[in-house]
């Protein structure tokens, strides 16, 4: 079963020695003296909600399954704390043989907890419960908000128009799960950003697909078919086919997925250049306090060749990717996202008679909140920033964005 995560590690005075003194016996395994010590932090006047947890989590290490429910329980009400007590009051149930009641606490964890890698850890911990994957059932999600782009050219990966050129923009999102019976769904997605004064670089994609999802020797394996069709400003930039496989199972006290994915490209006339393939393979580790992962992308794509001139378009990406989010209390979390990128061109560029091999190197960062006002319905406030430096100056940008949206989660 799913270990839980290390305790806490900031607590105020009183007894904050104690404390220190707690965390470190948690962490060497030597849960007996962790407890005493955190008792003892207790017993100096400390009543923090963070060192109820940690004394929750402690017990539960130790197996005293009934005194760690009763910390648990008594941190239901805490701003911030309700989903973490239902996953492990869950993972209480499911030592105690109580079925019903794991299942009940741990789905209402894995679809409604703020923060998406405590979401996936008790979907994972559902798998053990039920011996299969969590009943199916249909879900959708939307979102409409609108905002502000400092680069509006840069719209993908694929489509790097740089320019200086900002504008505000609208932006709707749709996306929906149709489950079909014994792991089968079928996926739908709508993407639609419009911009108020630059519609050439307005862009909208759909995607539709198939996929199946199955457990097996503690993986749970994902199989899934989509075909996509995106176009930019006004033309068709491409349509797509992809394959993807997936595998996730528990690790310590989370969960490692690993994916590897192959897309087909057939560009239309404004990127004929993109015409070709994209293969993908990547690994991410998360717990519920955030994730970090790698992938490695390669292209073979048609590139870019008129008259005694060549550009490139089949790099070589390397990525690394973190993410966190943390609950702020009255339904309000924060989240960030880091990711940074380095592309490399095995083919030089060639222009005016000059050869140059391109590489860059791309960081961004985003933070964004959102406030849960009902089970359904979310407000979105986002910020992001990019910065890509490259070995061709014409390829360096910068780019700044803000979004604010109404969420819908089905």
């Amino acid at each position: 079963m799913l270990a839980p995560p290390a305790p806490a590690a900031v607590i105020p005075e009183p007894g904050a020695d104690y404390f220190e003194r707690g965390i470190a016996q948690y962490r060497a395994g030597d849960y007996a003296s962790a407890l005493y010590l955190f008792q003892a932090a207790r017993s100096s006047g400390n009543r923090n909600p963070n060192l109820r947890y940690d004394i929750a989590l402690t017990l539960f290490q130790l197996g005293r399954d009934a005194e760690a429910r009763r910390e648990f329980e008594s941190l239901y009400f805490e701003p911030g704390y309700e989903s973490i007590v239902d996953y492990h009051l869950g993972l209480i149930a499911v030592r105690a043989g109580d079925r019903e009641s794991a299942t009940a606490t741990l789905r209402r964890t894995a679809q409604g907890a703020p923060q998406e890698p405590l979401r996936q850890l008790a979907a994972a911990a559902l798998v053990h419960v039920e011996g299969a994957m969590p009943p199916e059932t249909f879900a959708a999600y939307g979102s409409l908000g609108g905002g502000y782009d400092s680069n509006a050219g840069y719209q993908s990966d694929d489509v790097q128009e740089v320019s200086d050129s900002a504008d505000s923009f609208y932006e709707g999102i749709g996306v929906v799960d149709y489950p079909l019976g014994h792991g089968q769904f079928l996926m739908g997605n709508l993407h639609a950003r419009e911009y108020a004064d630059l519609p050439e670089y307005s862009q909208q994609t759909a995607q539709a697909g198939w996929r199946v999802v199955a457990g097996t020797r503690g993986w749970v394996g994902t199989l899934a078919a989509r075909v996509e069709t995106s176009r930019f400003g006004g033309e068709s930039l491409h349509d797509a086919g992809m394959l993807t496989v997936e595998g996730r199972r528990e690790m310590g006290p989370g969960y490692l997925t690993v994916r590897a994915s192959s897309a087909r490209f057939a560009s239309g006339d404004l990127f004929p250049d993109l015409e070709g393939w994209r293969h993908r393979l990547g690994a991410e580790y998360a717990t519920w306090r955030g994730a970090i992962g790698y992938e490695l992308e390669l292209n073979d794509r048609a590139d870019l060749e008129e008259a005694d001139e060549f550009a490139s378009r089949s790099p070589t990406r390397h990525v690394l990717t973190a993410r966190s989010s943390r609950a702020l209390g009255g339904n309000v979390s924060l989240e960030w996202r880091a990711r940074y990128r380095y592309s490399s061109y095995g083919d030089a560029d060639r222009f005016g008679g000059v050869e140059d091999k391109r590489a860059d190197a791309l960081a961004e960062i985003a933070f964004a909140t959102r406030w849960r006002v009902t089970q359904l319905w979310s407000l979105l406030a986002e910020a992001r920033y990019a910065r890509n430096g490259s070995s061709l100056d014409h390829y360096e940008y910068t780019r700044g964005s803000g979004l604010l949206g109404l969420e819908v989660t089905l």
